[in-house]
C-alpha cells in the first residue's frame, strides 16, 4: 500500500455530528460523524477539527492555529457557510422592518473563502470544498420561535415567504461550489443526496439545521464516493 494521507477536517457542528434532542432541548454530540463512518475503509489518517457555530473566519483562525502546532496535513476539507449566512433572529423578531444583515455577506463570504484556498495551497496542501446540506425551512422557523419570539414578524422580514431561509442558506452553497470551480478544487457533494429524497427533511432534526443519524449515513455516503472516484487507490484491500 502506498502512502497513508493525513486529512485535516474544517466545518460545523454538521460535520461535527451534533443533533438536536427535543427531549432535552439542546444539541448533544452525536454517536459517531460521517467521516468516522469511513475513515477505516481507506488509507486516510483524518483528524476532525471541526466546531460548533465555526464560520469562515472561525475556521481560517483554527486552521492557522493548527498549523503553527505542527497539525500539518497533505489535505484539509472545508465546509462551511452554515453559519455565515445565518441572521440575528432576536434583533429580527424586535424589528422586522429594519435592515439586517447574515454573520458574514454573501459577497465577503465568497472573497474569504477564495481567499483560505489560496492560503492552503500557499502552503502545499490540497484543499477539497464540501457544499452542505439543506435545511428544512419549517423546521427551523419552528425552532427560531419556541422561545417567544415572534413567528409573524419574522416571515414579515422575509417578505411573507419562510422558504427564503432555505433559498438564502442554499445560496452559500452555490458559492461553495463556485469557488471551488475559481480555484481549481475538488467537490464533495453533500447536498444533492438529501435533495433527492423524498420529504429530505424527514432526515433533519427538529431544528432543522442538523442531519440526524439517518442524515449522517448519506454525508458520509458522499465522502465514500468522492474518495472512490477522486482517490481509489487509497481503498483498505481487506
Amino acid at each position: 500500500m502506498g502512502k497513508k494521507y493525513t486529512v485535516n477536517v474544517y466545518g460545523d457542528s454538521v460535520l461535527k455530528g451534533v443533533l438536536y434532542d427535543p427531549e432535552k432541548g439542546k444539541y448533544v454530540p452525536g454517536h459517531g460523524t460521517a467521516l468516522n463512518a469511513i475513515k477505516d475503509r481507506f488509507s486516510l489518517d483524518i483528524r476532525n477539527f471541526s466546531k460548533f457555530g465555526a464560520t469562515v473566519d472561525d475556521i481560517r483562525r483554527l486552521i492557522i492555529s493548527d498549523l503553527n502546532k505542527g497539525y500539518g496535513c497533505d489535505i484539509i476539507v472545508l465546509e462551511t457557510g452554515g453559519n455565515d449566512c445565518d441572521y440575528d433572529w432576536a434583533k429580527i423578531s424586535a424589528d422586522p422592518d429594519g435592515r439586517h444583515l447574515p454573520k458574514i455577506g454573501i459577497y465577503e463570504y465568497e472573497e474569504k473563502l477564495t481567499s483560505l484556498i489560496k492560503f492552503i495551497k500557499e502552503r502545499g496542501i490540497t484543499p477539497i470544498i464540501a457544499t452542505i446540506p439543506p435545511i428544512d425551512a419549517e423546521k427551523y422557523l419552528n425552532h427560531i420561535v419556541k422561545n417567544g419570539l415572534s413567528r409573524e414578524n419574522i416571515v414579515r422580514w422575509m417578505g411573507g415567504d419562510p422558504q427564503l431561509i432555505a433559498r438564502w442558506q442554499e445560496l452559500y452553497s452555490s458559492v461553495n461550489e463556485a469557488v471551488a470551480r475559481k480555484t481549481g478544487c475538488r467537490v464533495c457533494d453533500c447536498r444533492i443526496p438529501f435533495l433527492g429524497k423524498k420529504n429530505y427533511g424527514r432526515l433533519m432534526c427538529d431544528d432543522g439545521i442538523h442531519p440526524t443519524k439517518k442524515g449522517q449515513t448519506l454525508i458520509a455516503a458522499s465522502f465514500y464516493r468522492f474518495i472512490m472516484q477522486n482517490y481509489p487507490a487509497l481503498t483498505v484491500q481487506n
